[in-house]
């Protein structure tokens, strides 16, 4: 690809969105978008690394056309990026009340949590999740043994999250 302007308009057209959606997702105008893609306009060094970053484009391709478009999957560094927005949330968001309900999970309750997932997944799932799999005490059944989803001393009730999530 010969022009920076090129390689944008490849970004806009991999990313499956329309040039207001992708315009949104960086904080710019359609119209902004659409002069970046026809080279009226050169894109500032924020915007370059603002399409780097929220669409996981490598800086040097975007910039020279050297290499692959996108940057290689790294799931640690999408999780250290997820974590670092949701603790710059304000205390008390949902996403950072249930990232400190999961931090206080069991090795049984996280493998009730897997379970559940992969039935959400409709991976090894029956069209729903059958009633029999919860204990009779509010507590999940995970390979035949119930899992004590109650409070522990000093702690929110941790598998209360994940059985919450089904509506029971």
């Amino acid at each position: 690809m010969s022009d920076i302007s090129t390689r944008i308009s490849a970004v806009v057209q991999s990313s499956g969105l329309t040039k207001s959606d992708f315009a949104a997702r960086l904080g710019l105008s359609q119209p902004h978008i659409s002069r970046l893609c026809s080279g009226d306009t050169a894109p500032s060094d924020r915007t370059i690394l603002d399409i780097c970053r929220e669409f996981k484009v490598r800086e040097a391709w975007l910039r020279t056309g050297e290499g692959e478009m996108l940057q290689p999957y790294d799931p640690d560094v999408e999780i250290a990026a997820f974590l670092g927005e949701v603790m710059s949330e304000v205390d008390g968001s949902i996403r950072k009340r249930l990232i400190a309900a999961l931090s206080r999970l069991t090795p049984e309750e996280w493998a009730f949590v897997e379970k559940f997932a992969r039935d959400l997944a409709g991976q090894d799932a029956p069209q729903s999740l059958p009633l029999e799999g919860h204990g009779a005490a509010g507590g999940a059944v995970v390979n035949d043994s119930p899992v004590d989803c109650q409070s522990r001393a000093g702690t929110e009730p941790a598998g209360e999250t994940a059985v919450a999530a089904r509506g029971d």
